[in-house]
């Protein structure tokens, strides 16, 4: 009768892990652009607030016949499947055995050791960390948030978490940022269909080959949105196209009281922002009706500008951007 209960107890539990996981990214360049990239090593963070790259097994000791034996710990896993995926775009990842030995050279490395300072590493701005240690227009961050095996008994799930960044070294600006989580129950969530699946389910779930390939399948939905475009769909649509924009401010300057409008028309279902030259970027517009986009700018009081252009741009759900600069003249925030 207790176990029974016990059971009732944990159904609640059980039946709150789900195999939906959840994505999200940004993109704010031109994933056509081939850059040249280096992936630095990913790390964790544990609850002292040390960065690591995690344990060194990905495995669960002590389980026989269950778990093959890999000595790759979790962050060196998820980069290694990283550099994969990432090759597979238009992007130049910098072979990871130079990156690493060209960290060491530089002196990133702990005191009285050869293993790498992954807090030194990560803190390195990306401008320093291309132009003095490695030759890159960018650099990859990766940090695990999650690596987990839970054993229920009548439920094991594994989870997988991780956060990407790419910073361009030339601007400091975060060119692409994904997030992603994802679990695998395997148990009675799966809906065994007898007392021997409601046993062996759950022990199975406990092969590496599990988080492994959850894993996988998390990497490649988080760096989908840098795939290149099917060439056919390329070739079928028409590149974004701006057709006309303007703005509402009628003189050279305009003052923190004033809220500066600003109007687009052009190709419909796209994605368009503006800019103040370099100082005001990427405020982003609404389509109001098919091709119409308007935006609008309120001054803070910590802003400043002076003879600067505004900038419009559009793009499509393909990365292809349009941009025009409007021929009003530049303007002055008093």
């Amino acid at each position: 009768m207790h176990y029974f209960l016990n059971i009732l107890l944990l159904l609640p539990l059980i039946f709150s892990f789900g195999c939906a996981g959840v994505y999200k990214h940004t993109i704010e360049f031109d994933r056509t652009y081939p850059l040249r990239v280096a992936i630095l090593p990913f790390y964790q963070i544990d609850k002292n607030g040390s960065y690591s790259s995690g344990d060194g097994s990905i495995l669960l000791d002590g389980v026989p016949f269950i778990s093959e034996a890999n000595t790759e710990s979790p962050a060196e896993f998820l980069r290694s499947l990283t550099q994969k995926e990432i090759s597979e775009t238009a992007l130049d990842p910098l072979s990871p055995t130079l990156v690493d030995l060209n960290l060491s050279h530089s002196g990133l490395t702990k005191q009285a050791s050869l293993e790498l300072d992954l807090k030194r590493v990560i803190d390195t701005p990306a401008q320093e960390m291309c132009s003095k240690i490695l030759s890159c227009d960018a650099v990859l961050y990766g940090q695990v948030i999650s690596w987990d095996r839970a054993y229920y008994g009548i439920e094991s799930v594994s989870s997988v978490g991780l956060e990407l960044l790419l910073v361009s070294a030339k601007t400091g600006k975060v060119l692409f940022s994904s997030s992603g989580t994802d679990s695998d129950g395997r148990g009675l969530s799966k809906g065994p269909t007898g007392f021997s699946d409601l046993v062996v389910a759950p022990i199975s779930g406990l092969d590496s080959k599990v988080i492994a390939n959850l894993a996988r399948n998390l990497v490649v939905k988080m760096l989908a949105p840098l795939k290149m475009p099917d060439q056919k769909e390329l070739d079928e649509t028409t590149p974004p196209a701006i057709f006309a924009a303007t703005h509402d401010v009628f003189q050279p300057t305009m003052t923190r009281k004033q809220v500066l409008t600003v109007l687009t028309f052009g190709t419909p279902q796209g994605s368009a922002s503006f800019s103040i030259g370099s100082a005001i970027k990427d405020i982003p517009m609404i389509e109001r009706s098919p091709g119409h986009y308007v935006g609008e700018y309120y001054p803070s009081p910590v802003d400043v500008f002076s003879s600067s252009p505004v900038v419009v741009n559009l793009a499509d759900k393909l990365g292809r951007k349009a941009q025009q600069i409007i021929g009003k003249g530049a303007i002055t925030l008093q």
